[in-house]
């Protein structure tokens, strides 16, 4: 008897030793809170940790671009098949499903916008001629003409050479006097007469040159050419309006007159048809700042000329 009671302990004792055995084995110890969070955390997060401190998770809310935010998102491309129904469609049986897309128009421009809307195209080659000043296919502004310049009179054709005279040269003694010039000009200038450089003096050509004393300034020329006829005074003032610069047209006179600048010499042209002749004022533009001191001038000359040749 003594010794069924002892099997019977001896089976119960080793019974619950395995129970308990087992039970020790399910259960497994609960992570801390620093396991979880570096657990979570990213490769860089842990590498930056500093140990001293605890770990936080460091992350950055992702927000959506204000186009997708707002349910509209234009990167969004619908391809269509030859049935014009999407590639990618959803669902049958859906709203999206049943939609079709309209192909994209192919005739018409794209939009370039209100100050765009009325340039030309830009020429593939700007960056290019950028350096150079001008550009393939598109004609470059010329620095030297002016907004308000006028277009150059076409030369006439079979024009008849002028015919050689010989005789004294032009007086052109009572045209202005040295004190009509001073008192015109003023800023108490003081001149000396010089012979101007470049055509020889005739019967048909003359030249008054007036060299300031003191400065480095051209001064004041004036030129005169008288014709045979009307007709070569109006060939010769059209040709020399189509050889100088920055033409402009001078409405202020009763004839035909321009106005040019070259360099720092403004000339003021004038065609006399009443007495065959063509007179130029020149004239620097130090000495002659504003429009008035060279009308001044070209006035008492264009005078002088219809009294006197």
């Amino acid at each position: 008897m003594r010794i069924a009671i002892s099997c019977l302990l001896l089976f119960f004792a080793l019974s619950n030793a395995g129970c308990s055995k087992k039970k020790k084995k399910e259960e497994k110890p609960k992570p801390s809170s620093e396991h979880v969070e570096k657990r979570r955390m990213t490769r860089g997060d842990v590498q930056n940790h500093v140990p001293n401190r605890p770990l936080v998770r460091r992350t950055r809310p992702y927000h959506h671009p204000r186009h997708v935010r707002n349910g509209v998102n234009p990167y969004r491309r619908r391809y269509a098949d030859t049935n014009n129904r999407l590639k990618h469609a959803p669902r049958p049986g859906t709203l999206g499903a049943d939609r079709k897309v309209a192909p994209r128009p192919t005739h018409l421009a794209p939009y370039r916008g209100p100050r765009l809307a009325n340039k030309p195209p830009r020429s593939p080659y700007r960056r290019k001629y950028r350096r150079f000043g001008q550009y393939r296919h598109s004609k470059a502004p010329n620095p030297s003409v002016t907004k308000h310049t006028t277009p150059p009179e076409p030369a006439p054709k079979n024009e008849p050479p002028e015919p050689t005279r010989v005789g004294p040269p032009l007086s052109l003694e009572k045209m202005i006097t040295d004190k009509e010039l001073v008192t015109i000009v003023g800023k108490r200038a003081r001149f000396r007469r010089r012979s101007l450089m470049g055509q020889e003096v005739g019967p048909g050509y003359n030249a008054l040159y007036f060299q300031p004393v003191s400065g480095k300034a051209f001064g004041v020329a004036i030129q005169v050419w008288k014709s045979l006829s009307k007709a070569s005074a109006r060939r010769k003032f059209a040709a020399m309006k189509r050889s100088f610069p920055n033409v402009e047209n001078v409405t202020d006179l009763p004839d035909k007159a321009f106005l040019s600048v070259r360099n720092e010499l403004v000339f003021l042209t004038v065609s006399l048809p009443t007495v065959q002749a063509v007179i130029s004022v020149a004239c620097s533009r130090s000495l002659c700042p504003s429009f008035d001191i060279l009308m001044g001038i070209a006035k008492t000359v264009r005078i002088r000329a219809l009294a006197n040749l």
